[in-house]
């Protein structure tokens, strides 16, 4: 079987990582893939280093008035002349989250081929699904709970499946000595977006210093840009350093022995399950499907409770020594619970099912 991937952006981010994971895990499985790119960067990257085909082809917005003129039917013709330079048939156009669903669409029409999209956005809306033309896929696939439930009121059970996300072996590691005291070197996971709760823990972080005058002074790497309104109304003792762009995310983490996890919104959420495989714990909002780990209560919070958070920030200072969060546990369940293998043979097998 032949997939044709279209994902626009190339940077380290949930949607790159996931189609990264299912490229590698679907290459035993006899599907030869070919991923189709705006630009380069780090999942191009990724694919020349595990000798995976990639193809760079400038894509136009496809809502933008020059897409829907013009630009949209050029880029099609220019994939159909790639595909055609580089011999490779698809049996399946597959678009990687919504917004690549116009094309796929535009293409798989032109070739007389059967599409499917994978819709990750937990954010995502039905006027958006639409705006998309994701509806007129073969077949959706939906990461989350959530997302599956949206999707069935909105097209129906029988096209929609579920994407489950997983991790590959390789990122998992041993999990670190725990330091006799707690850490004061944190990294804080996620995104400048909103609705990954960095504003939620810096409002924790001011609460827990104003109550407790002996509270440590925290030193703070937060995985991306450094949004203009953050630390506007901080006036605590830590100090934050924002690292942009993560593209060895387990080896970053494993240089923390705290990790954070705020987010008030997840579809999945895969970031908090890579903490852990890498051997770190993570304090998390329990949204996405972390909500389904049994966690000790003490890495736990409800999404966007600043006041919770608070909590079990000085919790954790304050019996860090007691504490045993059964690290080697997690992981054994994680391993056999969240396989990327094993999500890949359900992901090929339901494309065999259809076609």
């Amino acid at each position: 079987m032949k997939l044709l991937i279209l994902q626009q952006r190339t940077s380290r981010a949930g949607a790159q990582t996931s189609l990264a994971r299912l490229l590698e895990s679907l290459r035993p499985l006899a599907v030869e893939s070919l991923v189709l790119c705006s630009e380069p960067g780090w999942l191009s990257d990724w694919c020349a280093g595990q000798k995976l085909a990639c193809e760079i082809l400038p894509a136009p917005k496809a809502r933008s008035l020059r897409g829907r003129l013009y630009a949209n039917h050029a880029y099609v013709g220019r994939a159909i002349a790639t595909l055609h330079s580089r011999g490779f048939v698809p049996d399946w156009l597959i678009a990687n989250d919504t917004e690549e669903s116009l094309h796929a669409g535009a293409l798989a029409h032109r070739l007389q081929k059967p599409w499917a999209v994978i819709l990750r956005n937990s954010a995502l809306s039905r006027a958006e699904f639409l705006k998309y033309q994701a509806d007129a896929a073969q077949r959706v696939f939906a990461v989350g709970d959530e997302l599956q439930r949206e999707a069935r009121s909105w097209i129906g059970p029988e096209r929609v499946r579920a994407y489950r996300e997983g991790l590959l072996d390789a990122e998992f590691f041993d999990a670190r000595p725990k330091p006799a005291q707690f850490p004061t070197r944190i990294l804080i996971a996620g995104s400048e977006q909103p609705r990954k709760g960095w504003q939620d823990f810096v409002a924790a972080l001011g609460e827990a210093e104003q109550s407790h005058a002996d509270f440590p002074a925290l030193q703070l790497a937060l995985t991306g840009a450094e949004p203009a309104d953050l630390l506007q109304r901080y006036r605590g003792r830590a100090q934050f350093r924002f690292l942009g762009r993560i593209n060895g995310f387990s080896a970053c983490v494993r240089e923390y022995d705290l990790a954070i996890h705020p987010s008030r919104n997840e579809s999945f959420g895969l970031a908090p399950f890579e903490i852990l495989a890498a051997g770190v714990p993570v304090l998390c909002s329990q949204t996405g499907a972390i909500n389904e780990r049994v966690l000790p209560a003490e890495l736990r919070f409800p999404p966007g409770d600043a006041h919770a958070l608070a909590q079990r920030l000085r919790h954790l200072w304050r019996h860090w020594p007691q504490l045993d969060f059964r690290l080697p546990a997690i992981q054994q369940g994680l391993r056999f619970e969240y396989s990327a293998r094993a999500f890949a043979e359900e992901f090929a097998a339901a494309l065999r099912e259809w076609s």
